[in-house]
């Protein structure tokens, strides 16, 4: 067992400085060293001196180069520095060859697992797979390894990683390099390619533990052996110390490419190991021994025993690599001629030799000068240092071959061009490649020991050809025949006859004929060239053409063909088109237009033409039938007629009156067509009226449309508008003001109806009122509005004053007989009631007044005239009297009334008391006087107030309603003092108002006027 300890470090640091600085230290290295393999223990975060990664490679439970230091390599790239890396941040190998990531499904139950049963010590066929999913803790997603070496001493080291999805619990991570194949088969079973139990004997285990807890990890070494009876199994064994060492990730640590679904490991979840290859082989008994591997294998188990029941795996990685050892091989077999370079694998940095002598070789690099080596069979010896101080060797065979002779036979020319048939053959060689260059073609096949030349068609031109002959060894070699190709005798040439073509007729080789000719070496070309003779009367030249024929080498003989031209066809003549003029229009030809002719010889054609009369149309003027001839040099000619007409297509021109306005549609004319002026192009002109097309209202327009005719139906057409805008106003004429009683009628059968008239009709009259009210009357202010049928409006006002003149008409109580002592209040004698033909009752104001009447029976008890006055809204008054008498015994008295209506207004009053002034009422009862002024008043009002008895006065104003406004003044009267008090109206507007003044039992009542 090789097993790593943190706190075993500072023992082997000091064990290594003892053994290199002081060999007196040995035998206490020696006691340590034993003591540290017993525990097989190795410290933190150790640097693997390999290349690549440039900077070693960082064994501390991490994955990022430069990474805790600067400059050191791991497995993916970190921050900036010097240190390298094997894999991608995605996680692909720098070097497939030598480093690679495989996943595998975790957390899942498709995962492929071991079964039940299948164990660590168990042989390739005893091991069983299926679907399901592994223990958290034995869940592999990620397994890596790096192939490399150390370059100081050759040594070579794998550097190995793994993972787990759960990191609580001890568990194992085996690395199986296999120096067979092995495959997983689909029937749940394994095949192994090696002969001991699917294995071969020395396939090592590599196996590290992940650590409860701990960060250094326990590293474990097996070898597959026989262990007698047929039996084989895996045996520990322990290598020199500083063979391995590993580390688990003690934090987080990130993962670029992302394990479990996350992109960072837990602590405890990923474990790393570098192991020296070459030490650890040299461990297992022979310092020089070698392994070569086929398969890497990654499974995880449940302990460290041999008996551990397998778990989680991915599926077998093929691979190629070679521990301690190494081979050469050559691809051969070579020519001589060229490099020929070596493949090496395994150990690099050997030397190269071969035998017999006479092989060119790089001792350094094994790379072959084949050109100059002699052709021979060689072995190859590559001698190398294994390490441990091992020298090894390597051999591989190559052979060189010589080339085989080449020559070709055959004629070197001169050759016909574009002969056939020209034979060459091939000396030397079993297989033939002829290729050819130049003035010429193979014909056939090209890879037999003959081959069929055509010569080319150029003159003076030679062609190479070429073979290629290739001896049993494939090795070939190529030789050239250089042959002539050329021609010195002219052709021989035989012109067509002579022809005779129409003018018109072509004169190309297709209809005239061409030259032949023959050579003696195939193939001429015929070309020729024209030249004119004098032309006959068709204008147009012959021609003598001269036939050339050239062989292939310019070689060349002439001969010449007449041709000439004759005319026996008329021109081809074109009309001008039929022409239709307006009448007036002309017809000469530069208004009409002239033939055009071609002539089939192209020569000059004289045109000319003559006029025949043709029936008149609607506008009266005849037509003209123009014919048109055209006649050649040679007198042929040709004719077509042109028919000329005089149309009218023109519409007359037409004016329209000009635009009217009109106030009223009265005032509108009648259509009148003297008044539309039209002329014609051609003649006479027919005026009518079309229609009138009425549009809006106020204003309304009327398009009023004219058409002109001329005698053959054309036609044009005017307007003329006319606006009916009535924009005068009409007149109305008020009635006069009037003034009515309250309550009579003032509706416009009563006061009036105004007279109104228009211009363009009778208007329609409409009237609105607005009434105001002023104090003791109101006004109507009718406004009258007459408007036209185009909306034109005037108005006039009319004012209707409604007056009350009219007093309130008053009953009295009865009569009313007392006996002496009994109390004359209206509560024993009764209240007079009053009506008003314009006022209602709560708008009527009543009270009393009492005059003492002789005839009293009582002693101390004087007889009561009392007058009752009403007064109504507008001030006017009414009046009864009630008489009230004592005597001694009363009887039953049957009740009377007497009423008064005041039908104008009351005059002013003077020291009567039945007497009431409107304006400013100054009553004397019995030594009670008051005084209003002035009256009426604007915003204040005083009063003077005079009392023949001293008492407790109240003066109340009350609105015509009776509803009472303020007690102006109550406090002590003194008897013939006269008392001033002051009113101030709180409103600005117009009012007519009460005022009532009590002193004892004695009441007296008056009207102000207030006034804006």
């Amino acid at each position: 067992m090789f097993t790593l300890y943190k706190k075993n470090i500072d023992t082997l640091l000091f064990v290594n400085r003892c053994y290199k600085v002081k060999l007196i230290c040995k035998n206490i290295a020696t006691f340590l060293l034993a003591a540290l393999l017993l525990y097989s223990s190795q410290g933190l975060a150790q640097l693997a001196p390999v290349y690549p990664p440039a900077g070693g490679f960082r064994i501390d439970g991490g994955l990022k180069a430069n990474t805790p230091v600067v400059g050191e390599g791991d497995w993916v790239p970190g921050p900036a520095g010097s240190g390298g890396f094997v894999l991608s941040a995605g996680g692909v190998p720098v070097n497939a060859n030598t480093t690679g990531l495989k996943r595998d499904l975790f957390n899942d139950g498709n995962d492929n697992i071991f079964t039940n049963g299948s164990k660590f010590n168990d042989t390739i066929g005893s091991l069983h797979w299926f679907p399901s999913s592994a223990p958290n803790k034995n869940d592999i997603n990620n397994a890596m390894y790096h192939v490399s070496k150390d370059t100081s001493n050759n040594n070579q080291w794998i550097i190995i990683g793994g993972d787990r999805l759960a990191t609580n619990g001890t568990s194992y991570i085996d690395f199986e390099f296999l120096q067979n194949t092995l495959v997983r088969n689909a029937n749940g079973t394994f095949t192994g390619g090696g002969p001991a139990g699917g294995r071969t004997i020395n396939d090592l285990v590599i196996s590290m533990e992940y650590t409860n807890g701990g960060v250094a990890a326990n590293v474990y070494f097996y070898q597959w052996k026989a262990l007698g009876g047929g039996n084989y199994g895996f045996v520990q064994f322990t290598p020199p110390a500083g063979t391995a060492f590993a580390l688990t990730n003690g934090v987080n640590e990130d993962v670029p490419f992302g394990a479990f679904g996350s992109n960072v490991y837990q602590p405890f979840a990923f474990v790393e190991a570098a192991i020296n290859i070459t030490k650890l082989l040299a461990s297992t008994g022979d310092a020089c021994a070698g392994l070569s591997v086929k398969t890497l294998w990654v499974k995880t188990k449940a302990s460290n025993v041999t008996t551990a029941a397998l778990k989680d795996f991915v599926d077998p990685i093929p691979v190629s690599f070679t521990f301690g050892s190494a081979s050469i091989s050559y691809a051969g077999p070579f020519c001589a001629k060229g490099t020929a370079s070596v493949t090496e694998t395994g150990i690099a940095g050997g030397t190269f030799s071969a035998s017999p002598a006479g092989l060119s070789i790089d001792p350094n690099s094994g790379q072959i000068d084949l050109g100059a080596s002699s052709p021979n069979t060689y072995t190859i010896t590559y001698t190398f240092n294994s390490g441990n101080g091992c020298i090894k060797t390597a051999t591989a065979t190559i052979v060189i071959n010589p080339f085989p002779n080449c020559s070709i036979t055959g004629s070197d020319g001169p050759l016909c061009p574009g002969s056939t048939g020209n034979i060459y053959n091939a000396t030397g060689g079993t297989i033939y490649k002829w290729t050819i260059s130049g003035n010429g073609t193979i014909v056939g096949s090209d890879s037999s020991n003959s081959v069929s030349v055509t010569a080319g068609t150029n003159c003076n031109a030679k062609f190479t050809l070429s073979l290629t002959t290739t001896n049993a060894s494939g090795c070939s070699s190529t030789c050239n025949k250089d042959v002539t190709v050329k021609d010195t005798i002219a052709p021989v040439i035989t012109c067509p006859g002579n022809k005779q073509l129409l003018c018109s007729a072509p004169s190309d080789t297709s209809k005239t004929g061409v030259a032949t000719a023959i050579d003696g070496c195939g193939k001429v070309t015929i070309t020729y060239t024209d030249s004119a003779t004098a032309a006959g009367c068709s204008g147009k030249a012959g021609i003598d053409r001269k036939w050339k024929a050239t062989d292939a080498c310019g070689n060349f003989s002439m001969c010449v063909q007449h041709i000439t031209f004759i005319d026996t066809i008329a021109p081809s003549i074109t009309c001008p088109g039929d022409k239709q003029l307006t009448c007036g229009g002309l017809s000469d030809t530069t208004h009409t237009g002239t033939a055009t002719a071609v002539d089939n010889c192209g020569g000059a054609v004289t045109i000319s033409h003559t006029d025949a009369a043709t029936a008149a149309s609607c506008n009266g003027i005849p037509g003209i039938d123009r014919t048109w001839r055209a006649t050649d040099a040679c007198g042929n000619f040709s004719t077509c007629v042109q028919h000329i007409t005089f149309i009218d297509t023109i519409a007359p021109t037409i004016t329209c009156p000009a635009p009217i306005t009109v106030q009223c549609a009265g005032d509108v004319p009648n259509p009148d067509t003297t008044k539309v002026t039209a002329t014609d192009n051609c003649g006479s002109v027919t005026r009518t009226w079309v229609k009138d097309d009425v549009s809006g209202s106020c204003p309304k327009i009327i398009t009023r449309t004219y058409k002109a005719t001329d005698a053959c139906g054309n036609s044009a057409t005017c307007t003329q508008t006319i606006t009916v805008q009535d924009i005068t106003p009409p007149t109305i004429a008020c009635v006069s003001d009037v003034k009515v009683e309250c309550g009579a009628a003032t509706d416009t059968a009563s006061t009036g109806i105004p007279v109104a008239t228009d211009n363009c009709g009778k208007p329609t009259l409409t009237h609105n009122d607005v009434t105001s009210s002023k104090n003791c009357y109101s006004v109507i202010t009718r406004t009258w509005t007459a408007t036209d049928g185009c909306g034109n409006t005037a108005t006039c006002v009319q004012h209707i004053t409604v007056t009350d003149r009219t007093g309130p008409l008053v009953t009295c109580p009865a009569d009313k007989v007392l006996s002496c002592g009994q109390s004359t209040d209206p509560s024993n004698t009764g209240m007079a009631t009053a009506t008003d033909n314009c006022s209602s009752g709560i708008d009527i104001n009543i009270f009393y007044t009492d005059a003492p009447a002789a005839g009293s029976a009582c002693a101390g008890s004087t007889n009561i005239d009392r007058t009752w006055t009403a007064i109504d809204a507008s001030g006017n008054v009414g009046t009864c009297v009630q008489h009230i008498t004592f005597v001694q015994n009363v009887a039953p008295q049957p009740l009377s009334s007497t009423a008064v209506k005041e039908t104008t207004q009351p005059s002013t009053q003077n020291s009567t008391p039945n007497q009431v002034n409107k304006n400013n009422l100054n009553t004397d009862v019995s030594g009670l006087q008051i005084k209003a002024y002035p009256n009426p008043f604007q915003g204040k009002v005083n009063f003077r107030i005079v009392s023949a008895t001293s008492g407790k006065a109240v003066l109340e104003v009350y609105n015509i309603l009776g509803q009472r406004l303020a007690i102006i003044y109550e406090g002590k009267v003194d008897a013939g003092v006269p008392m001033d008090v002051n009113y101030l109206l709180p409103s600005s507007k117009d009012a007519m108002l009460i005022y009532k003044l009590s002193i004892g039992g004695k009441t007296t009542t008056g009207k102000i006027q207030s006034i804006k």
